[in-house]
């Protein structure tokens, strides 16, 4: 019997390969139907590679064709959206800049009427505006019955979807981020066949950002990129490692995972100083630092640096091309990233998503907001108070340190059983069977 065809849109590389090869998610979707790739064509070899591998169709679609800029009611909803976060207190988020804070400037841009007209106006604009004849082709060209995507306010994620249910046909959304309702708490569309997202919280924060999707089919799923570690085992030993990277195969291991590059200026300076202030208050062989550099640096990032005694920096398996906001990361390097998280005893890092993978695996996490001067650096603070991050803290499932001492008590406190961490990962159920049930009952209906 043939199989549906479902059409799986494809933008951000690095999340896209963890999400739908390296998790097994892609395999699982091809028993019942066959997939199709739809890609901009950016040019990348490394993403080409990945995807045409899987053995699916690659699918791909020129810039220019995608190139309308957001309409002025799509920006100025954007800004009255932003400040409604802000005068709510909601703890909104960007990577690059600085949130909005509480004020008389956004209660007055932030309120609530203003809001619920704007997304009304936006919404329609959006429905119509991007439904695109290049897109409308390509559906037919390749007898797509079903469409599937991660993300919702680029051209060409707006145009898939806005073309896609003009056709009538099936388009089913699933959470890309825990961050991006934080970012951009607007999806443009009402019709989608299901909204996967990870968790009964998560249905209950879109219903309250955007009450005009009360009524949409949601479906609590979880993110399939955590499927891989549903009794995952490493790929290479402890041993393995202590000798890759010079490490004391039984001291305990503190992965610090770094932050995108030009967030904060002196990160690798305030790893140092970590691990000099440990080495002042326990053996060099007690604690040991594995530093693993952000998707965003380079592999010759640090490579002359000198670094102290319980201080390693891993391989980097990355390739980043930020003119195409394209990020690759190797076979190998995916590997060695799922050991790491199995050897290590603890994750060191500034809020961030790597957090939701340690705790799903059972390890502790250690949040520092300080820096080399061993202050508290006031660039990191809006990531304590992300509204997708700050639940952590309240729940005990993440410790916040101000300066060294600090941490160095919580690690003490945590090798002497009196850390009160209360992390207990509910990860059981893999999220692409879950997805792959609803889209079978979806299709059959």
């Amino acid at each position: 019997m043939k199989k549906p065809k479902i059409a799986i849109l494809l933008e951000f590389g690095f999340h896209e390969i963890k999400k739908y090869i390296h998790s097994g998610f892609a395999i699982e979707l091809s028993k019942e139907f066959d997939i199709v790739w739809f890609a901009m064509d950016k040019g990348s070899k490394e993403f080409h590679d990945y995807f045409t591998s899987t053995g699916f169709p690659l699918v791909y679609f020129e810039e220019k064709d995608f190139n309308k800029e957001p309409t002025f009611i799509e920006k100025y909803n954007q800004i009255v959206r932003r400040n409604w976060i802000a005068n709510k207190s909601l703890g909104g988020f960007h990577n690059h800049s600085y949130v909005r804070r509480k004020s008389i400037k956004t209660a007055f841009y932030g309120n609530s009427l203003a809001k619920f007209i704007l997304e009304k106006l936006t919404i329609k604009n959006v429905q119509k505006k991007y439904i695109t004849k290049v897109m409308n082709e390509k559906i037919i060209e390749k007898n797509i019955d079903i469409l599937f995507l991660t993300g919702y306010n680029s051209c060409f994620s707006k145009s898939f979807a806005a073309t896609g249910i003009k056709m009538n046909k099936e388009v089913h959304y699933l959470t890309n981020s825990w961050k991006d309702l934080f970012i951009n708490n607007f999806i443009p569309f009402t019709l989608f066949s299901t909204i996967f997202v990870w968790s009964e919280q998560m249905i209950k924060d879109f219903k309250y950002h955007m009450p005009y999707l009360k009524k949409s089919n949601f479906v609590i799923s979880g993110n399939p990129t955590f499927d891989i570690l549903i009794g995952v085992k490493p790929f290479q030993n402890r041993e393995f490692y202590a000798e890759k990277y010079g490490l004391p195969v039984n001291s305990k291991w503190l992965l610090y995972t770094m932050m995108p590059v030009g967030l904060v200026i002196d990160e690798i300076d305030t790893i140092q100083f970590v691990a000099q202030e440990l080495i002042k208050k326990h053996s060099e062989e007690e604690y040991t630092i594995i530093v693993r550099k952000n998707p965003t640096h380079s592999v010759e990032d640090f490579n002359e640096l000198s670094l102290p005694e319980n201080m390693s920096i891993a391989d980097h398996y990355c390739s980043y091309e930020k003119e195409k906001d394209m990020i690759v990361q190797s076979v190998e390097g995916e590997n060695e990233w799922i050991d790491l998280l199995q050897h290590s005893e603890l994750n060191l890092s500034a809020p961030s998503t790597v957090t939701l993978e340690f705790i799903a695996l059972n390890k502790s996490v250690i949040n520092i907001e300080f820096n080399s001067e061993n202050e508290v650096d006031p660039r990191v603070l809006q990531f304590f108070e992300a509204g997708f991050y700050k639940p952590l803290f309240k729940n005990g499932e993440a410790i916040r340190v101000k300066n060294s001492d600090s941490l160095i008590t919580n690690l003490d406190n945590r090798s002497s059983g009196k850390g009160n961490e209360k992390h207990t990962s509910d990860l059981k159920s893999k999220a692409s069977n879950i997805i792959l049930e609803s889209l079978i009952k979806s299709h059959k209906v």
